[in-house]
C-alpha cells in the first residue's frame, strides 16, 4: 500500500475525532491535569526545597511539606520527603512544588513537580482535585474563577481543563461567566495566545452586540494574535450576529494573501458550527465552503470534511477538479475518489467507473481503507 495513502488516512480521519474543544489547540488535549494526576496516583503534596546534596555522585534534595492534598500511609506520614535528584536554589528563597507521587519496588517515586508562588491557590487545588467526582460543568464553573489567576501552574491548569472538555460542556458551563471578565481577559496583552479563541468564543456565548464590535476590532489587523483566536472569535460573531460573522468569514476567504493557519482556524470552525448549528447555517456552510475550495492548498480538507458531513451539493464541481492543473497532488486526487466513492448521486458513480478504468489498483486501496474506517 503507498505510503502516502496511509498518511491520508491519518491526516483526513482526525479531522473527525474531537477529544476536547474546538476552538483550542489540540496539542493541550494530551496533556495531563493536575485532577487527572492526582487520581491516578498514590499522594499529592505541597512543599519547599531544602538541604540539596550530592554524595558519591547521587544527588538529592530534601521536601519539606506545608499541605498534604492526597495522603498516602508511608509517603506523607513525615514532614519531609527526600527526593532523589539533587536541585540547586537560592537558599534565601526556596522554590515551592507541587508534587504527585507513586511508589515503585517500595520506594517513593515523584514523578511530576509544578512550581508553585507564594501566592499560589491551595483552594484551587482543593477544589479541582475534588471536583472528580463532580460533573464536567461544574468542574469548568469552578476553573473559571481561576483563568487569570497570577500563578502560571494554576491559571494553565484552569485552561488545560477547559481545553480537554467537550465543546457541549463548555457551552453548558458558559452561561453563568462573568461578560466582564471575560472581556478583560480577551484585551489582556498578557493573555497566553494559545486561551484567546477560547476566551472568544465563550464571549459569544454571554456576551452582547456591543461585543460584535469589540470581535471585529480585534480580528482587524492579521497577527499571530488574532490567528490565535480567530477560530472562537468567527464562533463568536456568529453567535452574536450571524450575518456579520459570516460575512466576515467569507471576506477573509477571499483574501488570496490570507495566511494558511487562518483558513484552517475557519475549517475548524465551520465543524464547530455543522456539529451544533447546522440546521440554522447549513446553507451558509454550503456557500461558505465553495471559497476553500477554490484554494487548492485546502482543496482535501474541505473535499473530506464534505464528504464527512454528506454535503453533495458541490459533487459537479469537485469531480471537475480530478486532474486540474492546481489540484494535480495525489494527496487532492484521493480525496476527490474518497468523496466520489462515498457519494450517491450518479455523477458520482459514473465518475469512479471511469477512473477506475485508468487506475484500479489507486481506487481498490482507497475503497479498502473507507471500510476500514467504518
Amino acid at each position: 500500500m503507498r505510503s502516502w495513502l496511509i498518511a491520508l488516512l491519518l491526516l483526513l480521519g482526525e479531522s473527525r475525532i474531537i477529544f476536547g474543544c474546538s476552538y483550542c489547540d489540540p496539542a493541550f488535549r494530551n496533556r495531563r491535569t493536575i485532577r487527572e494526576d492526582a487520581v491516578t496516583c498514590r499522594a499529592v503534596v505541597i512543599g519547599y526545597l531544602d538541604n540539596p546534596q550530592i554524595i558519591a555522585e547521587k544527588g538529592s534534595t530534601d521536601l519539606v511539606l506545608t499541605k498534604v492534598l492526597k495522603a498516602h500511609e508511608g509517603v506523607t506520614d513525615k514532614r519531609t520527603i527526600t527526593l532523589p535528584k539533587w536541585i540547586p536554589f537560592d537558599p534565601k528563597a526556596p522554590p515551592i512544588f507541587l508534587v504527585f507521587i507513586d511508589q515503585y519496588e517500595g520506594k517513593i517515586d515523584p514523578f511530576r513537580g509544578e512550581p508553585l508562588s507564594k501566592n499560589s491557590s491551595v483552594e484551587y487545588l482543593q477544589e479541582v482535585i475534588a471536583s472528580n467526582s463532580k460533573d464536567s460543568v461544574a468542574r469548568l464553573e469552578i476553573c473559571f474563577r481561576y483563568l487569570d489567576h497570577p500563578d502560571k501552574t494554576i491559571a494553565q491548569d484552569a485552561f488545560l481543563e477547559f481545553a480537554k472538555s467537550s465543546d457541549g460542556d463548555v457551552i453548558k458551563a458558559a452561561k453563568r461567566f462573568d461578560l466582564k471578565k471575560l472581556r478583560s481577559m480577551l484585551l489582556n496583552k498578557e493573555t497566553p495566545n494559545e486561551r484567546l479563541s477560547l476566551y472568544a468564543f465563550l464571549l459569544g456565548q454571554v456576551g452582547t452586540k456591543e461585543d460584535v464590535q469589540l470581535l471585529e476590532h480585534l480580528l482587524e489587523r492579521s497577527s499571530t494574535r488574532t490567528t490565535a483566536m480567530l477560530t472562537g472569535a468567527l464562533a463568536a460573531l456568529i453567535q452574536l450576529d450571524a450575518n456579520r460573522g459570516w460575512q466576515v468569514t467569507q471576506t477573509m476567504l477571499q483574501e488570496s494573501q490570507r495566511p494558511y493557519e487562518d483558513i484552517l482556524a475557519i475549517l475548524s470552525m465551520m465543524r464547530y458550527t455543522k456539529n451544533f448549528h447546522e440546521k440554522e447555517y447549513q446553507e451558509q456552510l454550503t456557500r461558505t465552503s465553495l471559497l476553500v475550495l477554490s484554494r487548492s492548498d485546502l482543496a482535501d480538507i474541505i473535499i473530506e470534511d464534505l464528504r464527512n458531513w454528506k454535503y453533495w451539493n458541490h459533487t459537479e464541481l469537485i469531480l471537475r477538479k480530478y486532474g486540474q492543473q492546481d489540484y494535480q497532488s495525489p494527496i487532492v486526487k484521493s480525496a476527490i475518489i474518497r468523496y466520489a466513492l462515498s457519494c450517491p448521486e450518479p455523477l458520482a458513480v459514473q465518475f469512479v467507473k471511469k477512473v477506475q478504468a485508468q487506475e484500479p489498483e489507486l481506487v481498490a486501496e482507497i475503497s479498502q481503507l473507507l471500510k476500514l474506517e467504518k
